[in-house]
């Protein structure tokens, strides 16, 4: 009788603390999100862009930086290197040259895209 109340107590434990993966997706996008609105608005907010293309095209792949990072928090740094390249390239092919040149100076959100 001990052993089935044990049982149940460990099974009930086991349970009730347990995050499923569906969770943990929700609550990475959510965090991805919050992340990239805040670093896109700032971006868009300092270099004053007005191309509804450029901002989504620049936001598409940061949130998806943002979802892998939130993801997988052991990401390597290889990994995160290729993702700031990516990153770089969109920057470099949305932005006209003064863009790039301007937001390259403010290395904090700079950085803040890439890592």
């Amino acid at each position: 009788m001990k052993k089935l109340v044990l049982l149940a107590v460990m099974l009930f434990g086991f349970t009730a603390f347990a995050q499923t993966p569906e969770q943990a997706y929700k609550e990475a996008h959510t965090k991805a999100e919050k992340l990239t609105d805040d670093s896109v608005n700032q971006l868009v907010g300092f270099l004053n862009i007005t191309d509804t293309d450029a901002v989504a095209k620049i936001k598409e792949v940061v949130f998806e930086k943002n979802l892998l990072i939130a993801q997988h928090p052991d990401f390597s740094n290889e990994r995160k290197a290729i993702l700031a390249e990516k990153i770089e390239g969109v920057l470099s092919k949305t932005l006209d040259e003064k863009q790039l040149k301007t937001l390259k100076t403010e290395e904090a959100l700079y950085n803040k895209l890439l890592q």
